[in-house]
């Protein structure tokens, strides 16, 4: 999927996934695996769980599924999903989707049910 056809299916829309706890960012990601055909699976709690637990997030799916670490060197493509750790203000982690990406910033999908329950947005950060 390219920028425009990601833009296009998920910006500006309410996703709540599982019905449950409102419009998390997990709802997104978990919209987004069951749009490209990836089986996720419910029970790993917060965001940051999609990489800490990821065995148990996407089991047999997991072969479809690369886990890389950010650094200087690399950046995300369109289309990856990006999981943040917990912080000192956000116990739960965040998780986004990527629609634009260089070696100084990218740019995402997101929604933040952690603090409000607006729709998705697109957001731009520094990498």
């Amino acid at each position: 999927m390219n920028k425009q056809e990601l833009i296009n299916r998920y910006n500006n829309r309410h996703i709540d996934f599982d019905k449950a706890y409102g419009m998390q960012c997990f709802d997104v990601a978990r919209q987004y695996f069951q749009d490209e055909g990836v089986k996720t699976y419910a029970g790993v709690g917060k965001a940051k769980n999609i990489w800490i637990k990821r065995n148990d997030f996407f089991r047999e799916s997991i072969k479809y599924v690369d886990f890389i670490k950010n650094n200087p060197l690399n950046f995300p493509a369109v289309g990856d999903v990006i999981v943040w750790d917990s912080s000192q203000f956000n116990p739960f982690g965040h998780v986004a989707v990527v629609i634009e990406a260089n070696t100084f910033n990218f740019t995402v999908l997101e929604q933040d049910g952690f603090r409000n329950q607006d729709p998705t947005k697109i957001k731009r950060y520094p990498n």
